[in-house]
């Protein structure tokens, strides 16, 4: 018992030293957020020598519409990239077709693909759609993106049903698109939700695209929104509020992957049967 004991607490002290220098970044930008310039300047790294709430009133005011535009953004994106490669999964997993795997490596071969070697081809496709400045520039842009990603996931996951129920369905006379919607789409929710999550984290956390798609700035996600509402700042304007900003953009993520870490790991464990 006493071995055990202390492999525990070996166990708790190791994880406590890893989670030191990962959470130490957000405490200390926490702790700017509610800073004076002077505060700040004097001591960076140092406990507020009075607790600044008003910062982040003001942090809001300059980001509110750039959080907004991302939900928007966000929201639509991941819609259609969910029903795109929700259904091109089906068809990879339960029907057979000519070359059906040339065409699933070629999917899986997106994925080895760095996406700044695509920002020019995709950057000339949404201007000859008419479409820069517009939201859709991000919004198509994304939900193809999330593509591969998807089609991988959930392929793997369908295929893992069991074809009874299936056949099960058909002897009842149940249409394809019946089948796909009230048998695997019910089935496969933890992994439609964790190609949801990343859709979701890939436009919170993208900077490039957006400064490169939209010539005005009020269009921005909160990525490139953070950095034009800093770079705004001069020396006269309080930092707390730029680190504020900083906090105010972290904290749905946060809160994102603490309530849908079981849910985000249990799709890609179910996404991952066969593999």
């Amino acid at each position: 018992m006493k071995n055990r004991s202390w492999k525990a607490v070996g166990r708790l002290a190791f994880l406590v030293i890893v989670l030191i220098p990962t959470y130490y970044p957000l405490f200390i930008m926490v702790e700017n957020s509610l800073k004076s310039t002077t505060n700040y300047v004097k001591d960076p790294l140092g406990w507020p020598s009075q607790l600044i709430w008003h910062n982040y009133a003001a942090a809001w005011s300059g980001v509110h519409q750039y959080f907004w535009n991302t939900l928007y953004v966000g929201i639509l994106s991941v819609i259609i990239g969910l029903v795109a490669a929700a259904m091109s999964a089906y068809v990879f997993a339960r029907y057979e077709f000519p070359a059906k795997e040339v065409f699933f490596a070629l999917y899986l071969g997106l994925l080895m693909i760095p996406g700044v070697l695509t920002l020019i081809g995709q950057f000339l496709e949404i201007k000859n759609f008419g479409l820069i400045n517009t939201r859709w520039s991000l919004i198509l842009p994304y939900a193809a993106g999330s593509q591969a990603l998807g089609v991988f996931i959930l392929r793997t996951f369908f295929s893992s049903i069991p074809e009874d129920l299936f056949e099960a369905a058909r002897v009842d006379g149940a249409s394809p698109a019946y089948m796909f919607l009230r048998i695997a789409v019910p089935l496969a929710i933890p992994s439609l939700g964790t190609v949801s999550i990343l859709g979701i984290l890939n436009v919170w956390g993208d900077y490039l695209w957006p400064t490169l798609a939209l010539s005005s700035s009020s269009k921005y996600t909160i990525s490139a929104g953070i950095m034009q509402y800093a770079g705004s700042f001069t020396t006269l304007v309080p930092q707390g509020n730029i680190f504020a900003a900083y906090v105010i953009a972290a904290v749905p993520v946060v809160i994102l992957i603490g309530l849908t870490m079981r849910y985000y790991l249990s799709g890609i464990l179910g996404g991952s049967l066969k593999l």
